[in-house]
């Protein structure tokens, strides 16, 4: 059990620790521990493409044909698109198209669908048609519409624009969501309705895009940043409190930095209280929000002269509301206060925190007090993270190996570039050269894949690397195959382990040979006591 522990949590956290960090733009991190974050959806924009620009066009002809069982094949094709194939799809969704926008929109009207009047309003009679499957209604055009008119084409058009967004919104990459929300106003917003049906199914994973509306540069700016304030509200993500409970750490990292970039004043007490979160990808993002909150050109303030009792008015303007950095300041001396041991005071009223609050505000600015914040939660973690690892050691020393890989893992996934890697790479690669011997020869690869992120570049680190194409090897021949070339790639990448493999063979042909001595010495004696006990009861019965 210990070990399919370690499998799921050691593994990708360990891989991480050999990826360099890119900086983001727009604000540096305030010390090397809390770095910029890299991009959160790596792991999208890491799978490779399908779709090439020439069979993207035989799938169009295909969606064109009169076969309608062709068209099924290839919105089928369509659906296995990858956020590799998301540049050209979207470049695709926004060709140049000989069908005015009007045409499409009665087309899409003759089939039942629901589309905006010239003003942007929908039909307030058209409701049961909100939910209407465009897609297949575009796939059964109706049979009165002749061969080579412009409704055909048009149909045709639609057809490909539809399954196109489709394709975009089965990715589930947050630029999947910008796209959509952009397209929804083009050709005069006639596919409106369906981007909006396709952002809410995307659900949390749209909710990055449409916060990040709001710095968009697009000339429709202002639509544009309405309708995604719309979307969200549909989705109940409007509130960030809401759109911040999140269980997987990309995602809510991604939302986090959205958050970020806009610098959105009611999402404030949301970042801030992430900012010492036990994952390392929420934690960085959550921080790098916090430093886009308390960093660059300090924000304009809404001031006004207010209206007192009487009709009369201030002689000074007043503003109207706190500005996201006096927020942000706020909100770090509040957290600083709740984690720094404060002074020895002879009673701790609730006026003497009051107080001290506002001397954290006076005498520091906002970015100081994040640096003193992420420098005391560093130091806090860094305390834990020493004693767990010192008691997984204990645990190495006491013979409790597999508990202690367990404890590792778990240490790992939080940090990824621990200052101990190295040495728990050699337990990690002690424990699958054990494995090896024994045969057991998945264990073994996945414990020595560990010790091999874990290394750093050197000669432990080929050798490493050699010891996993041996056990690669094994274990294909163990399953029937040849395991040519594994052990071809052990030989070239360290020639210079021969002996080390050949003492691993020795140990393991040496054990084989043991347990088949035993195995014949035991089928010996059980055949001894066999035929002793069959002559006994034979002389029981003469008697």
């Amino acid at each position: 059990m210990a070990l399919q522990r370690l499998k799921r949590s050691t593994i990708a956290s360990c891989a991480l620790a050999c990826l360099a960090a890119s900086g983001l733009p727009g604000a540096a991190p305030a010390f090397a521990s809390s770095g910029a974050p890299t991009s959160p959806f790596h792991r999208f924009t890491g799978r490779a493409a399908r779709l090439q620009v020439g069979r993207l066009a035989a799938l169009r002809r295909q969606l064109g044909s009169a076969i309608t069982a062709e068209r099924r094949s290839a919105l089928r094709e369509l659906s296995t698109a990858t956020a590799g194939d998301l540049p050209l799809l979207v470049t695709e969704l926004n060709r140049p198209t000989t069908c005015s926008a009007e045409e499409q929109k009665g087309t899409l009207r003759a089939l039942g669908a629901l589309v905006p009047d010239r003003a942007g309003r929908f039909d307030s009679t058209g409701a049961g048609r909100a939910e209407a499957d465009w897609l297949e209604a575009l796939l059964m055009p109706p049979s009165r519409v002749a061969r080579g008119s412009a409704a055909l084409r048009a149909i045709a058009d639609a057809r490909y624009t539809v399954a196109l967004m489709r394709a975009i919104a089965g990715t589930g990459h947050p630029d999947a969501a910008a796209a959509l929300l952009h397209f929804a106003f083009r050709h005069q917003g006639a596919y409106r309705d369906e981007c909006g049906r396709l952002l809410r199914g995307m659900g949390d994973r749209a909710v990055p895009a449409l916060v990040r509306a709001r710095a968009t540069t697009d000339p429709l700016a202002y639509k544009i940043t309405r309708y995604a304030a719309y979307q969200l509200d549909r989705m109940n993500r409007a509130r960030p409190e809401l759109a911040l409970q999140q269980t997987d750490p990309v995602l809510l990292a991604a939302i986090l930095m959205a958050y970020g970039e806009v610098r959105d004043p009611a999402a404030v007490d949301g970042v801030v209280k992430l900012v010492d979160s036990p994952t390392r990808e929420v934690r960085q993002a959550a921080r790098w929000a916090t430093l886009r909150y308390v960093t660059g050109a300090p924000p304009k303030e809404e001031k006004r002269r207010l209206k007192l009792p009487g009709g009369k008015k201030t002689d000074d303007e007043q503003a109207l509301y706190m500005t996201y950095r006096q927020l942000a300041h706020h909100a770090l001396a509040a957290r600083l206060l709740e984690e720094e041991p404060a002074t020895p005071r002879r009673s701790a009223t609730p006026a003497a925190g009051e107080e001290r609050l506002r001397h954290l505000k006076r005498d520091y600015g906002p970015r100081e007090l994040a640096e003193r914040l992420f420098r005391l939660q560093d130091q806090r973690r860094e305390e834990r993270q020493r004693g767990e690892y010192l008691r997984a050691e204990a645990m190495v020393r006491g013979g409790r190996l597999e508990p202690a890989l367990a404890r590792f893992g778990e240490l790992l996934a939080n940090a990824p570039d621990h200052p101990q890697a190295p040495h728990m790479a050699r337990i990690f690669g002690k424990r699958g050269t054990e494995l090896l011997e024994a045969r057991r020869y998945d264990e073994a690869v996945h414990l020595l894949t560990v010790a091999l992120h874990l290394l750093p570049e050197g000669r432990a680190r080929d050798l490493m690397k050699a010891r996993r194409a041996m056990a690669e090897a094994l274990r294909d021949r163990a399953q029937g195959g040849r395991g040519e070339w594994q052990s071809r790639a052990a030989a070239l990448l360290a020639p210079g382990q021969a002996s080390d493999e050949k003492a691993i063979y020795e140990r393991m042909a040496a054990r084989r040979r043991w347990s088949i001595l035993l195995g014949g010495a035991l089928a010996v004696a059980l055949t001894v006591v066999f035929w002793a006990l069959r002559v006994g009861r034979r002389r029981r019965d003469l008697t």
